[in-house]
């Protein structure tokens, strides 16, 4: 059996510009775990957090979000976190960049949960290490009118670097049912992106073509 408690609250607040708004708030994440199956019978975990996100308008073409998210694991030492955004408008262009440091923490499933049967024989592990991450996207947005129909151009680019990455890893080659919890041995990387358009030839008719690829690397 597994409960759980989250509670989340904010507070928002605009200057009288509305030039300078922010954000502030807490998380609460607990859990615990009831069972046979669990391998101390029982155990609990839990992550409490306060968070801060400041948006500033610097003119009426860029738009800038710095965020800082501190917490507390009952179990890892969780980092702080900073995030930035960052939004430029000019002409019929879009153009969105942004940064977040990633953390998370194994669940309780992911290290003590053992499950057996006909067809699995998983193998929580209590020796994981927490997930740490880099994350970079980019998204560029273009639209105007052609003959008069609207059409939109968009291009996204992402970057990730996980370390320590959790995975489901096979442990004995002459069992082919057999699976533990790993943390895979130095960095994981993934690199996509997305390119698609939009038009309307007609106003009852609106065609999308799109292509995305994502690449992984372990």
């Amino acid at each position: 059996r597994f409960n759980a408690i989250v509670a989340r609250g904010t507070y928002n607040r605009h200057t009288m510009s509305e030039v300078l708004e922010y954000q502030m708030g807490f998380d609460i994440n607990w859990e615990n775990a009831i069972g046979d199956r669990i391998q101390n019978k029982t155990d609990q975990m839990a992550d409490y957090a306060a968070f801060i996100i400041l948006k500033w308008r610097a003119n009426e073409h860029i738009m800038i979000q710095p965020a800082l998210r501190a917490a507390y694991n009952t179990k890892y030492n969780a980092p702080l976190a900073p995030s930035v955004n960052a939004k430029f408008n000019w002409r019929k262009n879009q153009l969105r960049l942004s940064y977040a440091r990633g953390f998370r923490a194994p669940s309780l499933k992911e290290l003590y949960l053992d499950f057996t049967d006909s067809n699995h024989e998983l193998e929580g592990n209590p020796d994981l290490e927490a997930e740490n991450s880099h994350n970079f996207n980019l998204a560029y947005h273009f639209n105007t009118k052609i003959k008069r129909r609207p059409f939109d151009a968009k291009f996204t680019l992402f970057y990730n670097q996980i370390f320590n990455q959790i995975k489901l890893i096979q442990v004995d080659p002459g069992n082919a049912i057999h699976y533990r919890n790993e943390n895979i041995e130095g960095q994981s990387e993934s690199l996509g992106g997305t390119v698609g358009f939009t038009m309307n030839p007609l106003e009852f008719m609106s065609l999308e073509l799109a292509y995305s690829n994502t690449g992984v690397r372990y």
